[in-house]
């Protein structure tokens, strides 16, 4: 996986430094179809690695705080439908009332849900950096970019 993943980037800065890179539509394409491809075809493979890391990331702690919801719901359940039977509430959580398991339960789908949403907004940023990349890939910042060399303005000195 990691020699499938290395060939990947160096052919695709290869065909970058080569080829003229495709439009940015393509690039923001690219990058929908596998988070991080049109940063590759960008020549930007850090920042490929950095997306995979972050995405990944989020989509561990997301499916965490998923199992940890299950937990949690099924001992609320349990709890409220059977409150005499012993239905595999870990012993832990043995003391605690139906209403704080509902608490816990609660607080964890939150937190999923809300990792989800970072998740959507990562792969949505993703496609946008590709995009905005590629399209900025031949804007001039060179030095004399304003034109103002030695034009008049305003120095502000603050002595202490």
């Amino acid at each position: 996986m990691r020699c499938l993943l290395l060939l990947f980037m160096l052919s695709a800065t290869a065909d970058s430094a080569s080829t003229p890179l495709p439009p940015p539509y393509k690039m923001a394409l690219y990058s929908a179809i596998l988070p991080g491809w049109g940063q590759v075809k960008n020549g930007k493979p850090l920042k490929a690695l950095l997306i995979w890391g972050a995405m990944g990331g989020l989509t561990a702690e997301a499916l965490f705080l998923n199992e940890r919801y299950q937990r949690y719901r099924q001992a609320h359940r349990c709890r409220i439908q059977q409150p005499e039977a012993d239905c595999s509430v870990p012993p832990e959580w043995a003391n605690l009332s139906p209403e704080t398991l509902r608490q816990y339960r609660d607080a964890y789908r939150n937190a999923r849900d809300l990792f989800w949403l970072l998740l959507v907004a990562a792969y949505a940023l993703n496609v946008l950096d590709a995009y905005v990349e590629a399209h900025f890939r031949t804007f001039d910042v060179g030095p004399e970019l304003a034109g103002l060399g030695n034009a008049p303005g305003l120095r502000v000195r603050w002595r202490l």
